[in-house]
């Protein structure tokens, strides 16, 4: 089954996740669950004693990957208001609870160079960059973005988040 899952997640990276890079933690994950799936099946039917005493086990490994948590938007790049640099707001909910609330930042260096760009041109200059947002001054280089071309000319911003529950 290793192998199996193994060479699903090569061919899915070499021949179908280089032109979708977005969706490889979901594929993965897919990969993984319809992994432990099919071995769970097949524990169950060829060995019953096995499959008793694992119990919970296997079905458990399925569910954590199904639980993974991944947000994916398409949008146009946001504007700016006075006294703030270019953000976006983001908030994580867990169970129908909000457990984080925060902002996403750009790179200054992106944020300079899509503005140079029209419609963006037709509005004064931005008067905050990120060393002098107030907001940004208190940990928002935690929440910087990586931005990369995504080769059909638009771009992929993404970030890694961890929230810690108390």
């Amino acid at each position: 089954m290793l192998l199996l899952t193994a060479v699903s997640a090569w061919v899915l990276n070499t021949y179908v996740l280089t032109h979708t890079p977005y969706l490889r933690t979901v594929a993965f994950i897919v990969v993984i669950a319809s992994g432990v799936q099919i071995t769970e099946m097949a524990v169950k039917k060829y060995f019953p004693v096995l499959f008793r005493q694992l119990g919970i086990y296997l079905p458990l490994i399925t569910t954590n990957c199904a639980i993974l948590g991944l947000a994916l938007f398409q949008t146009v790049y946001p504007g700016w208001y006075q006294g703030r640099t270019v953000h976006i707001h983001v908030k994580v909910h867990v169970g129908g609870n909000v457990i984080h609330t925060g902002q996403l930042y750009f790179p200054d260096s992106f944020t300079d160079a899509v503005y140079k760009k029209s419609p963006y041109t037709k509005r004064p200059s931005r008067d905050t960059r990120n060393s002098n947002d107030f907001v940004y001054a208190n940990g928002g280089k935690n929440s910087l973005l990586s931005v990369r071309a995504d080769g059909s000319g638009g771009y992929v911003a993404s970030i890694t988040m961890g929230v810690v529950r108390a």
